[in-house]
């Protein structure tokens, strides 16, 4: 069971029931999504969401990610959500974060998305991808015109 310590003012759980916000915070599955606007604030298809700033893959937000353009590429129902305490999970699979060490507790899932200029896996922004000819090819790999890429590093 875990504590929401953070939790101040009334919790409306939202139509998808993993969601919840109050007047300062939103979160998704118990974890606080950083920097979310509870206000503009809405779900896309799980893991995904979106407010006036930011679209986030569970508790963090895609880094530089256009909120108006993003898309959902693919995701692997196999691969569950990455929900840890500690920072260096995340950063051994996607690299560094803004909101690493601000929080209490992280959640992403492995996933293909774009904003229509960058293509991401997670949260994090997949180097030297061509975002007008990349192709997810499974959960995974993708590629471009010119690369493949996997997600293992």
């Amino acid at each position: 069971m875990l504590v929401m310590d953070d939790v101040q003012g009334e919790l409306v759980v939202l139509k998808d029931h993993r969601y919840a916000k109050t007047e300062k915070n939103v979160y998704i599955l118990g974890v606080k999504i950083h920097d979310a606007d509870p206000a503009t604030f809405t779900t896309l298809e799980y893991p995904f969401s979106r407010d006036k700033n930011h679209v986030y893959c569970g508790s963090l937000y895609l880094i530089d990610a256009d909120p108006d353009g993003f898309k959902l590429l693919f995701q692997n129902a196999m691969f569950g959500m990455l929900d840890r305490f500690k920072k260096e999970p995340f950063i051994a699979q996607y690299g560094e974060h803004p909101a690493l060490g601000h929080e209490k507790r992280y959640c992403t899932k492995s996933a293909w998305s774009t904003d229509g200029k960058t293509i991401y896996f997670g949260y994090a922004k997949v180097k030297n991808a061509n975002p007008n000819t990349f192709t997810a090819l499974d959960g995974l790999y993708g590629k471009d015109d010119m690369h493949v890429f996997s997600a293992m590093k």
